[in-house]
Formats: C-alpha cells, sequence, structure tokens
C-alpha cells in the first residue's frame, strides 16, 4: 500500500512538472520563425525575411562561395519600433570551427525609414564594418566541404540613438556601442553546407 501511495505522489509531481506553468510571463523578444533568439535581444520583434531563402531554410548557391561571384542575398524587414534612429545589421556564423564564430558582414547606420535590402545592395547613408577577414564587404558563406550545414544568423537591430561609427568597425564595437540603446531586434537564420 506504501508503494502504491508513493508511485501515486510520483505520477502527480510528473504530470504537475510536465504540464507547465500557468503564470503569465513577458512575450519572448526578437524571436524567428525557427525559434531562435539573437542573443541579448530586447525591445519589439523585428521581422527578417528573404525573399531568396525561408528561415531555416538553404541559402542559395549564388550567394555563397561556391559561385564564382557571390552577392550578398536580399532582405526585407517589418515592424521597426518607434523611436529608431538607426538599423544594424550583423551577419554571423556560429558554427565556424573559429573561437566566436566567423563574422561575415558589418553593417550599420542603415536609415531608420529603410524596409529592405536588394541584393548585393546598400543604402548610401549606410556603412560597411569588418568582416571576420578584416574586410568591409559581404564574406560569403563558405563552410569547410563535409561538415553539416552551418547556421547564418542574419541580426537586424534597431537602436535609439546613431551609433556614431566610422567605416572599418568590428561586429564586437557595434555591440558595444548598441548596448543600453537596443529598441528592437529580428533574426533570420540561413543554412549552407558543401
Amino acid at each position: 500500500m506504501r508503494k502504491a501511495l508513493v508511485a501515486s505522489v510520483l505520477a502527480a509531481v510528473a504530470a504537475t512538472a510536465c504540464a507547465g506553468s500557468t503564470v503569465s510571463k513577458p512575450p519572448a523578444p526578437a524571436t524567428s520563425p525557427s525559434g531562435a533568439m539573437p542573443a541579448g535581444a530586447v525591445g519589439v520583434s523585428i521581422t527578417v525575411t528573404s525573399p531568396a531563402f525561408a528561415d531555416g531554410a538553404t541559402i542559395p548557391v549564388k550567394y555563397t562561395c561556391t559561385s564564382a561571384n557571390p552577392v550578398s542575398p536580399p532582405l526585407a524587414w517589418s515592424a521597426v519600433p518607434g523611436g529608431t534612429a538607426e538599423l544594424t545589421l550583423l551577419v554571423e556564423d556560429p558554427d565556424a570551427p573559429v573561437a566566436g564564430g566567423f563574422v561575415h558582414w558589418v553593417v550599420y547606420g542603415i536609415p531608420p525609414d529603410t524596409r529592405s535590402l536588394a541584393e548585393s545592395s546598400l543604402p548610401a547613408a549606410a556603412k560597411q564594418g569588418a568582416n571576420s577577414r578584416s574586410q568591409n564587404q559581404w564574406q560569403a558563406p563558405c563552410p569547410p566541404v563535409g561538415n553539416a550545414p552551418h547556421h547564418y544568423r542574419f541580426t537586424l537591430t534597431a537602436v535609439s540613438r546613431s551609433l556614431g561609427l566610422a567605416s572599418g568597425a568590428t561586429a564586437p564595437q557595434v555591440k558595444a556601442a548598441m548596448a543600453g540603446l537596443i529598441v528592437g531586434q529580428g533574426l533570420l537564420v540561413g543554412l549552407y553546407g558543401r
């Protein structure tokens, strides 16, 4: 009888633990449809998309190192919060076999009323920072041959004040400048493997 009572109590505890909480929680910030969330995301969730690939899908070859002349993919976004002074875009590969991942693109100074980037294009006011090859340009995805597909994180961030950075800033410099200024963020994840 004692074993039956203990088993009943354990079953009740397990059922309660798996049922989840009914306490209301604030909405999770800046998630992508795949459920990924940018690190340090706060504020309004911006929707980031690409007409070239869906969130969580494979990035087409023309935007990768497999192409003879790779270009940056077209991007679009919506729900930029009011009070945004500037947008930034960081494209990072956390799966790269280097400490901290590989930075493919650093763009900042994007005007707040911009709602898209055409393929291989930036607004005149935007500035490009240094990627992991110390080049101020798009660096096409190029994971090692035979690796599982890497995840390329396109993180668009809205900030409440101009960052005032000159061209050539690194991703860590841009992230440091954005600290305390983020009012919205969105994420698009593309995959690529060779």
